[in-house]
């Protein structure tokens, strides 16, 4: 069967589009820059930045200096092997011209190990090998000290200084009074921007590859051995806008999330769930409480939701990354392809109202106004519930 996976993730973002250029916002707003050095590259140039070492939290350098060394000792294990992206990359020729996580028209799904062939069966073999490594990293890295385990495959850490949050919160403040017009983030949320149309892809470029690629080519040897792209947003969640946001996976590889604030916020967390896909795809893992200056960091394919905000306003900056040679190799096509049948009953806070088309079987009613997601909702995909199922899964 066929699901069109462009509903499942948030809006498309093509890695072609993000071909260096200046947008109009970013033009337009050029001259009324806050604080121009937040724009500047290098500014976040490692060995020439000027104001680094004030915008960063001292434990995040040396996270990401133990991180390049895990790497490194990893990779002098392993000379005699092929590493993760490489065995990725051997497919790529024949997924020349294959659709992308998050195009119209979306995959054919099969399910379960005996529905796989040999390359299905390697494909996973590399998948799997790659998230050993990746939670032996992470072990390591948390047992210095310098990074939390939320859940598998979801971590937290100190990132950015206050000073950089309320810095980087007054350029945006700034941004939104020129009412200079620009796209909202993405399909989902209704309040932000997309900072790389003001202004800021080229300085979020070094900050990709000095400061993400280094802890996230550790942590996810295969979706995060090299980033060549990156879509970064804001989002604002408070009272008299969007409180939350529903369940959702992200339209990126590796997805780092960096709580910006503003002061007395509360109730706003993050409740992740398992992974696209899988058997535990809708059952709780964990609860990630945001702090000012800290960073979550997972996989886009991890479905998880914000939690309602009870009080203030929060605000937050997004970094999907995207690997490209990663999208183009067979293990990414036959992951994409790969949906196992639910090993339960979904739990209750990992339900999808936008998504899910058991939604009111078990909630028995839609948020008001969203009634017609009804029509649109695609998980779990036909023959994929749970065997507890009662219903006519087959006409589902």
């Amino acid at each position: 069967m066929k699901v069109d996976l462009s509903t499942t993730l948030g809006r498309p973002v093509s890695i072609l589009s993000q071909i260096y250029g200046t947008t109009s916002a970013a033009k337009a707003y050029e001259s009324h820059r806050l604080h121009p050095e937040i724009f500047e590259p290098d500014s976040w140039d490692m060995s020439s930045g000027r104001n680094f070492e004030e915008w960063l939290d001292p434990r995040f350098l040396a996270l990401i200096e133990r991180a390049r060394h895990v790497s490194s000792s990893e990779d002098e294990g392993e000379e005699t092997e092929e590493s993760p992206i490489e065995a990725a990359r051997d497919g790529e020729e024949a997924a020349a011209g294959h659709e992308r996580a998050g195009a119209p028209g979306g995959y054919s799904f099969y399910g379960s190990e005996d529905e796989e062939d040999e390359e299905d069966k390697a494909a996973r073999v590399v998948e799997q090998a790659a998230a050993r490594r990746g939670a032996a990293a992470a072990a390591e890295l948390e047992s210095a000290g310098l990074l939390k385990i939320e859940a598998p495959g979801v971590y937290s850490f100190p990132m950015f200084s206050t000073q950089f949050c309320s810095l980087f919160l007054e350029e945006v403040d700034n941004f939104y009074l020129t009412g200079i017009p620009a796209r909202g983030p993405n399909s989902m949320n209704n309040y932000g921007v997309i900072v790389n149309d003001i202004g800021l892809r080229p300085a979020l470029n070094m900050v990709q590859q000095q400061l993400v690629l280094p802890l996230v080519s550790a942590l996810f040897p295969l979706e995060g051995a090299q980033l060549d792209g990156h879509h970064s947003f804001m989002v604002r969640y408070r009272a008299d806008g969007d409180k939350g946001l529903d369940m959702h996976t992200d339209d990126s590889d590796v997805t780092l999330n960096i709580c910006l604030g503003r002061e007395g916020f509360k109730a706003s967390g993050l409740t992740f769930c398992g992974k696209f896909g899988t058997p535990d795809h809708r059952q709780f893992t964990s609860k990630v409480k945001h702090q000012i200056g800290r960073a979550v960091v997972h996989l886009g394919q991890q479905r998880h939701g914000a939690d309602d905000i009870s009080l203030g306003e929060r605000n937050n900056l997004i970094i999907w990354n995207h690997n490209l040679a990663y999208r183009q190799s067979d293990v990414f096509l036959r992951r994409m392809q790969r949906y196992e049948r639910e090993g339960g009953p979904p739990d209750d806070r990992c339900l999808s109202f936008t998504h899910d088309k058991d939604w009111l079987t078990y909630r028995k009613a839609y948020p008001a106004g969203q009634e017609e997601l009804a029509d649109r909702a695609w998980c779990p995909p036909k023959n994929k519930r749970h065997r507890a199922w009662g219903g006519l899964d087959h006409l589902a």
